[in-house]
């Protein structure tokens, strides 16, 4: 029997094994709003919906910190990202340095109830399922001559000095796989990794356009993975026309690159935001699913520059990419369009789509699921699940 060389490539790549999800179930303890989040079944394409402040992009945020395998510069990215740290502060030279008190103050924000950090904090989060969790705890590290629990000797011997103060400790563990472990030191203003693991494949889009060098970047990697017209699929829902897309330098000093396109109509090639904002909003959606194969895909408010009437076509799009390639797909929202597109593809793709919304209950954030049978009950009797 003949053997195509794509079915060995794929043979070779473990591509033909690539249907298992990374998470078939999700654990959030001890994160921001969550104090116990418990998600009992999630789907290939996850649509997170709920009222404001229940935590739709916490939750993102969290698989995130998953998605890195629990790094520490990923919780200070998180910090950053909500205007939560001020880590310098200016001398009168004009040099800045750290100013460690701000930054401790500010670490309990990653924390559930935003506690105050100290020597005799004893904070934990939790991401993950069964097979595989992140887990972070703030610890007090003694000096040398005091007692430590658990031996913390490592640091003499591989660094040769031993932090004291307060930590953030970073542990991964997996099935069938050694625990992973980071060391954050507040004093030292140091990470101590005691192993290199890899981050799952992932992209995490904000509800902001991104940047032109972001997606030039990532651009260029997919055109290396010969993969580029699958993201010119999905800019053909806005313009069928489109023949051509590729990024360009400016002649400026700064040599900034942008995409331009052109329609078969129209052989002048004018830059992508010509066409409108979603042009450039599905530019960065189908770049990032189709960069992170066999990974996941985080996009907070999906709907985003997007019209409501192209949003079955995107969903469907998305359903069917995700599963070519291998990628579990994490969206929120607040649009009853978005959901109603979601619901449409997810009916048609069974077994793929789960919707999830959270829920405020007494101060406890709960979530509730809806697989592709229940949202057909829920689009024939026009059930309102926001």
């Amino acid at each position: 029997m003949s053997t195509s060389v794509e079915e060995i490539e794929k043979t070779e790549k473990g591509e033909n094994k690539k249907s298992e999800l990374l998470l078939d179930s999700l654990e959030i303890k001890g994160y921001r709003c969550f104090e116990h989040l418990t998600i009992e079944k999630l789907g290939r394409v996850n649509l997170i919906v709920g009222k404001n402040n229940v935590g739709k992009t916490a939750l993102i945020e969290a698989l995130w910190i998953y998605a890195r395998r629990g790094k520490i510069d990923s919780l200070l990215n998180l910090l950053y990202s909500r205007d939560e740290v001020a880590l310098y502060f200016e001398k009168p030279s004009g040099v800045r340095v750290p100013k460690t008190e701000d930054f401790i103050k500010s670490s309990g924000n990653l924390f559930n109830g935003r506690p105050q950090l100290n020597l005799n904090s004893n904070e934990s989060i939790q991401v993950g399922s069964a097979k595989s969790a992140i887990s972070v705890i703030t610890s007090r590290l003694m000096n040398q001559d005091e007692k430590t629990t658990p031996d913390y000797s490592v640091f003499k011997e591989v660094w040769g000095h031993f932090p004291t103060g307060l930590l953030i400790i970073s542990t991964l563990k997996e099935t069938n796989r050694e625990t992973r472990t980071e060391f954050y030191s507040f004093e030292n203003l140091h990470s101590y990794l005691l192993e290199t693991i890899e981050d799952i494949p992932f992209v995490f889009l904000r509800s902001q356009i991104i940047e032109n060098s972001i997606l030039a970047r990532v651009w260029d990697d997919v055109v290396i993975k010969g993969l580029e017209e699958k993201a010119k699929e999905f800019l053909r829902l806005i313009n069928p026309n489109l023949e051509y897309i590729n990024f360009v330098g400016r002649s400026d000093e700064n040599g900034e690159r942008y995409p331009i396109a052109n329609s078969e109509n129209n052989n002048n090639r004018v830059p992508l935001k010509s066409y409108g904002e979603g042009m450039t909003r599905l530019l960065g959606i189908s770049l990032a699913l189709v960069q992170c194969r066999s990974g996941i895909l985080l996009i907070d408010e999906i709907e985003s520059g997007l019209h409501y009437s192209v949003l079955p076509d995107v969903w469907k799009l998305i359903f069917k990419t995700a599963k070519d390639l291998n990628v579990q797909v994490f969206a929120t929202t607040h649009s009853k369009d978005c959901i109603e597109a979601f619901t449409e593809a997810a009916i048609d793709s069974p077994e793929d789509g789960m919707l999830i919304r959270l829920e405020n209950k007494d101060g406890s954030i709960k979530a509730v699921n809806f697989d592709e049978k229940e949202l057909e009950i829920v689009e024939r009797r026009d059930i309102e699940v926001r």
